[in-house]
């Protein structure tokens, strides 16, 4: 896949320092006043992903879309659903796919924020926005054998 730079949140963010229970804000704010190349301006997908296979291989991690206007004072725009992370790995590594919430009150930054159930040993994460985020997907052949 293909992503912008300046449209992520992480890029290969460590969370073995991340406190169990509290939220661990993203390596990066995106800054929506700045111009950036959305393509087709329909809605766009926030995902997540593994690099590496997160140790211990069980419990769950929580993700949460916040905004802000000063990049200083964040709310909560979305709590998607926990990431079970017995079922990432190396052949599902996207664990979030997901369309923000649509947010009436104008918002200029958003990040996200991670919260462990359980200190990791190893666990990195790359997330950011796209218009959409690709699947493996088994096209049939287009001959005949």
């Amino acid at each position: 896949m293909i992503t912008d730079r300046l449209l992520n949140f992480s890029n290969a963010q460590d969370l073995t320092q991340a406190p169990v229970g509290q939220d661990t804000p993203s390596t990066n704010a995106i800054d929506f006043s700045q111009p950036r190349d959305f393509g087709p301006t329909e809605g766009f997908k926030v995902w997540v992903e593994f690099p590496n296979t997160p140790s211990p291989n069980s419990g769950r991690l929580d993700v949460k879309i916040q905004v802000s206007t000063d990049n200083q004072n964040w709310n909560t725009l979305e709590e998607l659903p926990g990431i079970d992370l017995s079922l990432v790995g190396p052949g599902s590594p996207f664990a979030v796919r997901a369309k923000p919430a649509f947010s009436n009150t104008p918002y200029r930054y958003m990040r996200l924020t991670y919260n462990p159930a359980q200190a990791m040993t190893s666990c990195t994460v790359t997330a950011g926005i796209s218009l959409d985020v690709p699947a493996q997907i088994a096209y049939p052949k287009n001959y005949v054998a």
